[in-house]
């Protein structure tokens, strides 16, 4: 076994030259698809070492000859390596001064000499701007308190040299740095225009191309746009995974390549993107049939359901309908209806698909429940779990457990499901599992009761305080909650706060175009009913105006909340602000709890006089509406 010399560990410059030869012959090889094993290529620079020493040659710039005849015998092993190696060789010793050469041209086409200052690329035409691209790309130019400049003459040829020597050919050396350059933004590339390399949209990430796109419209390559955005949309519509999707669909837009296919793969990457694409009811729909990402349909199906497309409602019969999403909407449709064939043909969907995560159990727990009754605790877990990760909307949730009650063998159970589902999004939304009727204290209060299971966790846990069960004292809040279509995303939550805190309502006012009250001891019972039986819709027009005057009616002045848009879409003599401002006269305490989308004139008018709380998201609204009712 050859023994290693020690002289390995402190080379001279000779055998560095040698070593860093052999290393970058096998990595040219290595890119012609050859393979070189490590071992080869330790043997080789052991011998070429021996042979230089032995023949007397220079070790820095040995013949290509005896180049290629002694590592055609210990680096490559058939025919097919032995060309590659010829063309190997021939590249790092005979181009080095063709590839000086074209430095020379590019430094004449961008008006510089060796050490000579550089004038900024937008001065330069455009055979300039891909020469200045090119040197400063291969590291030719340096940076100095004047601008870019051009190295000198002995240090521009030991540069090219260099990367000759490992990369084979000063175009290859220049394909490795666009590469890293695109990866960083692709600043400098973009210069290059049309003599941008065509391998290269293949070997950067998405990301990349991504932002070569925008680099290439920031310095003018229009043409240079086109291609990589066509190239960048082919990658995405093949199914490639794991890149920034709202980045590529800002830039896939605004270039006009945003389509069906690539529109399914950006939102089964950012599901989110749905909303932000702002499609037509057509356009959802021919995206719910090209979705894969179970996150992506529930986001298409809650859409569809804001624009008053209910999840029964989407077309079945739409062709090439994904497998996932024609199941989920027949488990839902058996659900609603309790008719079992649906069920029966969200399995057929299922089995096409090849399996279905949370939708196959939810087919299942839907058969259990329509076959036999039983299944309830699974049903209810499936359908929070889909609904917690935006699989399926709260209205949808809430109306595919309330369509069981139609069917009468199946109404008690239902009745059950509903309390279940509504227990676990009162959980979700405001912390409780129930209506909440008294609070926990450790101080003792005139009716408050011990509470035995948490006053030993109290003692267990080293707290050492008994835990007192408190009644809450029922507080006069009159709760107005608008229904109308434009305040469905936000109305169901405010209706399970209404339903969690009934014991502080005097009065439940419910409205779009009409006006439902609920007073007294019974507001949490008719909210459930309500609920129960779907008399609640979100949609219609609005009429605060007549909601504030029978909110207000026969009651003395207190505290007012009211959940909507402010936006009067029913014919009315007096205004909203107006009819605010007269409550707010008469001695009511307003607060105002609305969505984004809240009317900003009327919202002007009564800053000075209501508490406004404009919640960006239903969670922000349950919070607002804990702090005023709780």
């Amino acid at each position: 076994m050859r023994r290693m010399s020690s002289t390995r560990f402190s080379r001279s410059s000779s055998d560095s030259c040698i070593a860093d030869l052999v290393v970058a012959v096998a990595e040219a090889l290595r890119a012609r698809g050859v393979r070189v094993p490590t071992s080869a290529v330790i043997e080789s620079v052991e011998v070429l070492e021996s042979y230089v020493a032995v023949r007397g040659l220079d070790p820095c710039s040995p013949d290509p000859r005896e180049l290629f005849y002694v590592l055609s015998s210990t680096l490559v092993k058939d025919d097919e390596g032995v060309e590659a190696l010829r063309r190997v060789v021939e590249g790092l010793t005979g181009h080095g001064r063709d590839a000086f050469e074209a430095v020379r041209h590019d430094m004449a086409a961008v008006g510089s000499r060796f050490g000579g200052g550089v004038a900024p690329p937008w001065r330069l035409g455009e055979g300039g701007r891909a020469a200045y691209a090119r040197l400063r790309l291969l590291g030719l130019m340096v940076r100095g308190k004047r601008g870019w400049r051009i190295l000198g003459r002995r240090a521009a040829r030991g540069r090219v040299e260099r990367l000759v020597r490992r990369y084979g050919s000063l175009e290859s050396a220049l394909e490795e740095a666009v590469v890293r350059d695109v990866e960083r933004g692709g600043g400098v590339s973009a210069l290059l225009g049309r003599e941008f390399p065509e391998a290269v949209f293949d070997r950067v990430s998405i990301d990349g191309l991504a932002g070569l796109v925008e680099s290439a419209l920031k310095v003018g390559e229009y043409g240079l746009a086109r291609r990589a955005a066509a190239r960048l949309r082919e990658r995405v519509a093949r199914g490639e995974r794991g890149f920034d999707a709202d980045r590529v669909y800002r830039v896939l837009r605004r270039m006009g390549l945003v389509d069906g296919v690539v529109a399914a793969r950006l939102v089964d990457e950012e599901p989110r993107l749905v909303e932000r694409m702002g499609l037509s009811v057509e356009g959802l729909e021919s995206l719910l049939s090209r979705a894969r990402n179970p996150r992506a349909i529930g986001r298409i199906v809650s859409e569809l359901e804001r624009r008053g497309v209910s999840v029964g409602g989407v077309p079945l019969d739409v062709a090439g309908t994904g497998r996932l999403a024609r199941a989920l909407v027949y488990a839902l449709r058996g659900l609603e209806t309790g008719n079992r064939g649906y069920v029966d043909m969200a399995y057929s969907e299922l089995e096409k698909a090849g399996g279905g995560g949370l939708v196959g159990l939810l087919v299942g727990a839907v058969d259990c429940f329509l076959s036999k009754g039983s299944c309830v605790e699974e049903l209810v877990d499936v359908l929070t779990r889909m609904h917690v990760r935006g699989m399926l909307s709260l209205e949808g949730l809430v109306s595919a457990v309330g369509g069981v009650s139609r069917d009468p063998r199946l109404r008690g159970v239902a009745r059950r499901l509903m309390r279940m589902v509504l227990h676990r999004l009162l959980y979700r939304y405001y912390g409780c599992r129930g209506v909440q009727g008294y609070y926990y204290s450790a101080s003792r209060a005139p009716g408050a009761r011990l509470d035995v299971r948490r006053s030993v966790r109290s003692l267990v846990s080293m707290r050492g305080c008994p835990v007192y069960r408190v009644p809450r004292r029922r507080r006069s809040v009159v709760l107005l909650l608008d229904k109308s279509g434009s305040m469905r995303e936000y109305s169901l939550v405010a209706l399970l706060a209404a339903y969690a805190f009934s014991g502080s309502l005097r009065r439940l006012v419910v409205f779009d175009q009409d006006v439902r009250v609920f007073d007294g001891e019974a507001v949490a019972g008719r909210v459930f009913a309500e609920l129960f039986s779907l008399g609640v819709r979100f949609e219609g027009y609005t009429d605060v105006v007549s909601a504030l005057a029978e909110a207000s009616r026969g009651l003395p002045a207190s505290r007012l909340v009211l959940g909507s848009d402010l936006r009067q879409t029913v014919v009315s003599e007096e205004g909203v602000a107006e009819a605010l401002r007269k409550l707010h006269g008469r001695g009511w305490r307003l607060f105002i709890v609305a969505p984004p989308s809240v009317d900003e004139n009327v919202l002007r008018a009564v800053r000075g006089f209501a508490r406004v709380l404009v919640a960006g998201s239903v969670e922000e609204l349950a919070k607002g509406l804990k702090r005023l009712l709780a």
